[in-house]
């Protein structure tokens, strides 16, 4: 794929090729070119839809879909919201400068985070998580005016060399607490060709 990130989902590696497939060759695919019977089954609970907004000179992120995947792991949809008013702090910057590079690029963004989440649900060890993201700019028009995402959540392993606590598998942890609970801890961007 041409990474510069490890990027390990079968999932995330088939929305980029496919995202690929539909490019002309010096820019990126019109948003009616992508069609969701054409992509895995099991590709879909993790893909969503961001409305680019331009006001000014200024970027917003509105969330026109949400995949059922990532709402079951919040715990919460975020479809129809402002990505600055549903994401905070510096996850929020964070998520900002992702989906503000995929836009200006335009460019495909690749981003690994992990994450820690603060909570009373103690059954499962949960201090840490891997989310692999692809952000990949859509044509609306002539312009970007929206992004099409996966974000795949995993449990963060001591292969991931960062000494993380491994798990079983990334089904068993259930997740009860909201937006407020995520914290990040490390994180690192790269873009993908």
């Amino acid at each position: 794929m041409g990474s510069q990130l490890d990027l390990l989902t079968p999932e995330i590696v088939s929305l980029h090729d496919y995202w690929r497939s539909k490019a002309d060759a010096d820019r990126p695919p019109a948003r009616r070119d992508i069609d969701p019977l054409e992509l895995a089954p099991a590709l879909l609970p993790h893909i969503g839809l961001i409305d680019v907004i331009r006001d000014g000179g200024a970027l917003r992120f509105r969330y026109r879909l949400i995949g059922t995947a990532m709402v079951a792991l919040f715990g919460e949809d975020f479809t129809g919201t402002f990505a600055d008013e549903s994401k905070t702090g510096a996850y929020g910057a964070y998520l900002h400068d992702l989906y503000s590079q995929a836009a200006l690029g335009p460019a495909a963004v690749a981003s690994v985070a992990r994450f820690g989440f603060r909570g009373s649900n103690r059954r499962v060890d949960r201090s840490f998580l891997r989310m692999e993201r692809l952000i990949l700019p859509l044509r609306v028009d002539e312009d970007v005016g929206m992004l099409l995402f996966s974000s795949v959540v995993m449990p963060a392993t001591l292969e991931d060399g960062r000494g993380a606590p491994a798990f079983r598998q990334a089904s068993l942890i259930g997740f009860d607490e909201t937006r407020r609970g995520v914290a990040p801890v490390a994180r690192e961007a790269g873009r993908v060709a």
